[in-house]
């Protein structure tokens, strides 16, 4: 008796690894781009939730007025009754007096990053350049002359290529006013 394999059955196992070895690569590559989304996934929640949580302690935590651009003029204005009054329109930015009487903002720059700057000039950011940051919005009103201001801000996050985008919308009062 002869050793070794004829040649039928070298044609039968080359046919069988032909048919399951492109299912086995589309699996395989499948996996991975499911892997690669959810680590994109991963890296705009957790920015955002940095960014969110940032802004939340230190303005609700810090923040004693809400002011405008010329950290003179309280910028909430009072409503008494929010449900039926329309809400302010979202400004692009929020200007905080703390209790230190030193001020800092929020805003988004031109590279769509959410950005923190001090009193002393001192820019620094809550996102980076993995994520993009579209319809940035910051309002507040009162509810009467001696309530603390309700500030709402929001913002979507979206990563560099545009295939998820996590809402951010959260509402708090100051706490040291």
């Amino acid at each position: 008796m002869k050793k070794g394999f004829t040649f039928i059955e070298i044609l039968v196992v080359l046919a069988v690894i032909s048919f399951t070895l492109p299912s086995l690569f589309a699996i395989i590559f499948t996996i991975l781009q499911q892997e690669t989304r959810i680590y994109a996934l991963k890296d705009i929640k957790q920015q955002g939730d940095y960014a969110l949580e940032n802004m939340k302690f230190n303005i609700q935590q810090k923040g004693i007025r809400v002011v405008d651009v010329t950290y003179t003029n309280d910028v909430c204005p009072i409503l008494t009754n929010p449900i039926t009054t329309p809400i302010p329109t979202p400004a692009p930015r929020i200007n905080v007096i703390d209790t230190e009487l030193n001020t800092f903002s929020y805003y988004v720059d031109l590279e769509h990053k959410i950005a923190s700057q001090s009193s002393v000039g001192a820019i620094s950011y809550l996102t980076n350049t993995r994520v993009k940051i579209q319809n940035e919005g910051f309002t507040c009103y009162r509810t009467s002359s001696f309530s603390p201001p309700i500030i709402i801000t929001s913002f979507d996050i979206t990563d560099s290529g545009s295939i998820f985008t996590l809402p951010y919308h959260f509402t708090f009062k100051l706490r040291s006013y």
